[in-house]
């Protein structure tokens, strides 16, 4: 089976650095990276239809998001 949906709280305050979502999710849910403030980088597929609120929040160092068309 594929992975099509990163649910909530999946890594919050986890240790990543970088993250490549796989073209066959469809939906990040509700703070499911909130507080990782390791992660530096992000690449999401033009496939991802949904991000939840605070997907992303207190992600203090990201500063490279790439969004892939497919």
């Amino acid at each position: 089976s594929k992975l099509i949906t990163i649910q909530e709280n999946a890594f919050s305050m986890s240790s990543i650095t970088k993250i490549c979502i796989p073209v066959h999710v469809k939906t990040i849910k509700f703070s499911a990276f909130e507080g990782c403030s390791k992660l530096t980088e992000i690449t999401i597929p033009s496939t991802i239809k949904t991000i939840g609120k605070c997907a992303f929040k207190e992600c203090t160092s990201l500063n490279t998001f790439f969004y892939h068309q497919n």
